[in-house]
């Protein structure tokens, strides 16, 4: 009697299991379904690259929050030139110093640049505008803000993106310079569809208090008058017949995400990024590749090789590195090397932030560096007190 129910007792128990097995053999296959469908994959390949986006808002923290805490902004911008060799200034004698010097400023919701008239260069400097009123709601805001509105942007894409529009099927690659038979996604990016993002992309700004705060303060605008303004976006936004795009994504095994590729409607030009054991960017124009290049990350800097295709359709050969705040990039021309180091430097100061951008030619010989020229690249962001402007 006890082996019997014993018995019975251990078939329960094996039934059981089994039925739990089952379910989660059943519950893996579910969410492997839910989680490996065509919309999941191509959100993440979106997600993937506007994560790129925000290491640039990360990276601008401090300039983004700076111009957000003042009415007024002056661009400066100017830029110098050394002629270092002095053959080449020999044959370079027209060539001015100074290569230009410019300043904007931003006021107003304007965008004020000079006009300087040639028979009167003592009188007062005059300004000519750009009336930026129904478009300049983004701008000024603090990097937290923006950080807001790329995830907007995110939510509106998410919200438009369907199954059903995207097509898939199996293609074959090269990878890790083997070929390798891959699963192909693809989706229409149509005017309409466009549309339907930045209505929806609007949509989110307006239903967020916090952020409509912000605008509304930063522009001196009633919560009434911000929503019109919006509303005013949403109406105007019209793109042409041929504004869209066709955008590609390659993967492979468990959402492995490694090609992303966007052209143009009529296929004309198309631009890819690839990462598998070394990073691609490819640059197309009607199937033929116009720029190419590999970028390999050791750590320490940036190492990249490629080429650039000229108008005689010749392939000319590009190399070089960058490290922290310099990149160095040799053109390989006629059997010439020409070397271009840039170096970036910044500059926090207590009125805003300023770059310059030191570029050096060198002619690269045997043994030894020809240095061409040398050309300082400066701009600056700079709080300024609110002045009138004369304007032509």
């Amino acid at each position: 009697m006890d082996i019997e129910l014993s018995k019975k007792q251990n078939r329960k128990m094996t039934l059981f299991a089994c039925l739990l097995s089952f379910l989660s053999i059943g519950l893996l296959v579910f969410g492997f379904l839910l989680v490996s469908s065509e919309k999941v994959v191509m959100l993440q390949s979106i997600s993937n690259l506007t994560n790129r986006f925000d290491q640039i808002v990360d990276q601008n923290q401090i300039l983004l929050d700076s111009m957000s805490t003042t009415d007024d902004i002056a661009i400066n911008t100017w830029a110098n030139l050394n002629v270092l060799n002095e053959n080449q200034q020999n044959e370079l004698p027209a060539l001015d110093e100074k290569l230009f010097d410019f300043q904007f400023i931003f006021s107003n919701d304007k965008l004020y640049f000079p006009i300087q008239k040639e028979d009167d260069l003592e009188s007062e400097v005059e300004y000519d505008s750009i009336d930026l009123k129904n478009y300049s709601l983004f701008m000024k805001l603090s990097s937290n803000d923006y950080d807001k509105i790329l995830s907007y942007l995110k939510d509106a894409i998410r919200t438009v993106i369907e199954n059903p529009d995207i097509q898939k099927e199996k293609v074959t690659v090269s990878y890790n310079g083997q070929e390798k038979r891959v699963n192909r996604l693809t989706y229409q990016i149509t005017k309409d569809s466009l549309k339907e993002i930045l209505t929806t992309f609007i949509n989110y700004i307006k239903q967020d208090k916090t952020l409509k705060e912000h605008i509304s303060t930063i522009h001196s605008l009633s919560s009434s008058d911000l929503n019109q303004k919006l509303d005013f976006l949403k109406e105007s936004i019209n793109f042409s017949n041929d504004a869209g795009f066709t955008y590609h994504v390659y993967y492979y095994g468990f959402n492995q995400i490694f090609r992303y590729e966007l052209e143009t409607e009529d296929s004309t030009y198309q631009i890819a990024y690839q990462v598998d054991n070394q990073e691609h960017i490819e640059i197309n124009r009607e199937n033929t590749c116009i720029f190419y290049l590999d970028m390999n990350d050791n750590k320490k800097q940036i190492n990249f090789t490629g080429y650039i295709l000229n108008e005689k359709e010749q392939k000319i050969p590009i190399k070089g590195n960058r490290k922290e705040n310099t990149l160095t990039l040799i053109i390989t021309s006629d059997n010439q090397e020409i070397q271009c180091v840039f170096t970036h430097h910044v500059n926090q100061k207590e009125e805003g932030i300023s770059n310059e951008i030191v570029l050096e030619i060198s002619k690269l010989l045997e043994n030894q560096e020809e240095k061409l020229l040398s050309i300082d690249f400066h701009f600056e962001f700079l709080k300024q007190e609110s002045k009138k402007l004369t304007e032509d």
